[in-house]
């Protein structure tokens, strides 16, 4: 996956967690709080949630491509203009990796969970899987899959796998003619041994990057099934008959005057800011896990992994609480606190769960 797709892909899923934590903050009956999550998680549009975080209005329209593409060079030019701040709270690479954030329609992806599972179930599972027609006809709308390492990955394993059984006849049948040396044998085992040892790191890795996907897409999203579109979707309509597109977000709490004197960057989005500052600090310290673990085997390399992640989640947790205080020269200092003061407690309850477990 090209840089840029990755930076924009990972700054809309924390964009989206944003708002989840703002809707979690409303002042809403509990069942109109969870069909906005579902909303927010499942159901809007990359267009919906990035006219959400610059403009803090929801559209009319749920699809607009041209207009996407201006909240984006909007928010692009907003990034810029602010780039004292940006740099001085997230780092000079993040402010750099949001100058290239862009709509992903061009790459036929988007960051609505509903798609990016189906992405996942259609790429592990085959493409036969069955996946409800309403669930269907939205990842249609953008087409793709976000799931192309796994492509790449169930490529490599079937390559070695061919290998692996190649060499492994090979060696039986100079055995059995006696047509080769104790030493020609004893390098081609060992070379068997190496794409052996390659294969069941593919394979592992394989398992390992499938299931992380899932982990983030659970930690990313509202705690809502994929089956939950059709029940929310008409939750909502119940909720639109009443307020309106617009009314949605004033529910919530989207749109509302605030108090950073002078601020350019709003509530919302100088909490997703911070948050999309503060993961891909994570995933630069975890992305070495890979590295550090590789040739470890079963237990051993499981704790390995354990404790990268743990020490990345701890590394994380320090940047967003260093990085709180920005909240004060946003438009809206309260909203953006007392999201990012959620989040805090969130990786808190989650690093310590870690360690228990």
């Amino acid at each position: 996956m090209k840089k840029n797709v990755r930076n924009s892909l990972d700054f809309m899923l924390c964009a989206r967690s944003t708002l989840n934590e703002i809707v979690s903050s409303s002042r809403v009956k509990k069942e109109t709080k969870k069909s906005f999550k579902n909303f927010i998680m499942n159901e809007a549009s990359d267009y919906e949630v990035i006219s959400l975080l610059v403009e803090e209005k929801l559209p009319k329209k749920k699809y607009d491509f041209v207009k996407e593409n201006e909240l984006f060079q909007k928010f692009n030019t907003i990034i810029s203009h602010n780039e004292n701040f940006v740099k001085k709270t997230i780092g000079k690479k993040n402010f750099s990796n949001l100058l290239e954030v862009s709509s992903l329609i061009p790459y036929n992806l988007s960051s609505n969970k509903v798609i990016m599972e189906f992405a996942i179930q259609r790429e592990q599972f085959g493409r036969d899987t069955e996946i409800p027609t309403d669930i269907y006809k939205q990842y249609e709308k953008y087409g793709g899959t976000i799931a192309s390492k796994l492509s790449d990955l169930k490529k490599a394993i079937k390559d070695y796998t061919d290998i692996v059984s190649m060499q492994r006849r090979k060696i039986e049948e100079l055995k059995q003619s006696g047509s080769a040396s104790r030493e020609e044998i004893a390098n081609l085992r060992e070379e068997l041994s190496r794409n052996t040892e390659k294969l069941n790191d593919l394979r592992y890795l394989f398992k390992a990057t499938y299931e992380k996907a899932k982990e983030e897409l659970r930690e990313k999203t509202a705690e809502v099934g994929a089956g939950a579109v059709a029940a929310s979707a008409a939750a909502l309509k119940a909720v639109g008959a009443k307020t309106g597109a617009t009314g949605i977000a004033a529910k919530i709490g989207v749109g509302s005057a605030g108090a950073g004197a002078g601020a350019i960057i709003g509530g919302l989005l100088g909490a997703s800011l911070l948050t999309y500052g503060a993961y891909k600090t994570y995933q630069r310290f975890f992305s070495k896990a890979a590295r550090a673990c590789r040739g470890k085997h079963s237990k051993e390399k499981t704790a390995c992994l354990k404790s990268f992640r743990l020490q990345a989640l701890e590394k994380q947790l320090t940047d967003l609480r260093t990085s709180a205080s920005a909240c004060m020269k946003t438009k809206d200092p309260r909203k953006c606190s007392v999201i990012i003061a959620k989040k805090i407690k969130k990786l808190e309850s989650k690093i310590t769960k870690l360690k228990r477990g």
